[in-house]
């Protein structure tokens, strides 16, 4: 998690009925993984385990950025010996010996392991956790569509940002701002 509960509280009032610990670490994981998806790379090392065809080729691209770590690989049901393994930032693993197997029905390579690009989040993305898991937080509370696009209220009428568009992809314009700076074009070489 990007973001610890004790950030999240420290970030802004949280109404008092959302005040536990399970929606707090939900909010939170709600958040991680608007940012993960929007950048396009986990901030953290995370697990994985992914399932795929075989290339007939020494290499396999795995749907996971940065990888860090294969902890196993099987190959049509056979553990494989992952030593020696090139692991390449966008994602392809380069086995030193043999090739990944295609047989049919396919989805015969299984690997698991760790990806991220770091190992702990930069402080602002994990300022972006909190923002975004007060924000959603906030949100079930007072019940408003994040699609909202003006309100009113004692102070008067106001426009809100919208969420949706192109580098947009929270209704928080400095949320925003941060995840399209830190936002990740690895162009598969493969």
């Amino acid at each position: 998690m990007y973001s610890t509960l004790a950030d999240v509280r420290a970030s802004g009032d949280i109404p008092t009925v959302s005040d536990t610990d399970e929606i707090i670490t939900s909010a939170i994981a709600w958040a991680d993984a608007i940012i993960d998806e929007y950048c396009g790379i986990s901030f953290e090392y995370k697990a994985f385990t992914v399932t795929l065809d075989g290339t007939n080729h020494e290499a396999i691209q795995i749907p996971y950025l940065y990888p860090q770590t294969i902890t196993s690989a099987d190959i049509d049901g056979y553990a494989q010996t992952t030593t020696g393994w090139a692991l390449r930032p966008e994602g392809i693993l380069i086995r030193n010996t043999g090739v990944f197997t295609l047989t049919w029905p396919g989805m015969n390579v299984v690997i698991a392991g760790t990806a991220g690009k770091t190992a702990a989040a930069p402080a602002p993305i994990a300022w972006c956790s909190s923002a975004l898991a007060l924000y959603y937080i906030i949100e079930l509370t007072t019940q408003v569509p994040d699609r909202t696009i003006s309100m009113a209220n004692e102070f008067g009428q106001f426009q809100l940002a919208m969420a949706g568009g192109p580098g947009r992809p929270t209704a928080l314009p400095e949320v925003n701002a941060i995840l399209t700076r830190y936002r990740d074009f690895i162009a598969p070489t493969f």
